[in-house]
């Protein structure tokens, strides 16, 4: 499956920390908030709404690229102020400079005012597991029948394999600098929203898109 997300091709994280681990790897981390009273609509991505996220200690969003290698663990948690139902979902990361694509392992967790919540059993909800052009998660309902809501989710994913362009296999991939804000992106979602600002709006235009290429259903999960 390959899902067009729009992804700031140069975006980054202000809440990015490395931590050392075994056997050289990395694990990078993410501590992100949203507001739901600012979501915005973007006109080149119809049907999506868009949170910006901040840094939760610093409130900034932007950070420098980084090396992001085979092995490696992201873990993100993404907090938002108000419970979204939706249909889809994607996160925006970090940018590339390139159509590279990076696969990984992860664990999706949902929670509501703190409570964990149980993903939706459908076979027709499934969570990314491979991305193209720029480095995020997501999940969703594939074909769009269903809902879900949740206020905050977590991802912890290891890195298991990088491809290059012409799809020949890499240790490591360099990720871009971030220059605008990550975002978390919902379809079908309940909240009030304001079209894109028209400065953004200019600044998106040349900006590519995440591209999901795997998605694995929710009855084939571990």
């Amino acid at each position: 499956m390959n899902l067009g997300k729009r992804f700031a091709a140069a975006c980054g994280f202000a809440a990015l920390v490395a931590l050392s681990a075994p056997a050289s790897a990395t694990t990078f981390t993410y501590d992100l908030t949203g507001d739901t009273n600012t979501a915005y609509t973007d006109p080149a991505w119809p049907g999506w709404t868009y949170i910006d996220l901040t840094d939760s200690v610093t409130g900034s969003g932007p950070h420098p690229g980084y090396t992001l290698s085979v092995g490696d663990t992201v873990q993100v948690s993404v907090m938002l102020n108000n419970p979204v139902t939706f249909t889809e979902f994607d996160i925006g990361l970090q940018g590339m400079a390139d159509y590279s694509k990076i696969f990984f392992d992860p664990t999706y967790s949902y929670f509501s005012g703190g409570i964990p919540l149980v993903a939706p059993s459908s076979g027709d909800w499934g969570t990314v597991v491979g991305v193209a052009g720029g480095f995020g998660f997501g999940g969703g309902f594939s074909p769009a029948t269903g809902t879900f809501s949740f206020d905050q989710v977590i991802v912890n994913a290891v890195i298991t394999s990088m491809f290059d362009p012409s799809s020949n296999p890499v240790s490591f991939i360099n990720l871009t600098d971030g220059r605008y804000p990550p975002y978390i992106g919902f379809t079908g979602a309940n909240l009030a929203t304001t079209p894109i600002p028209g400065a953004l709006l200019l600044m998106m235009t040349a900006l590519g898109g995440l591209g999901f290429v795997a998605r694995r259903k929710r009855g084939a999960a571990a």
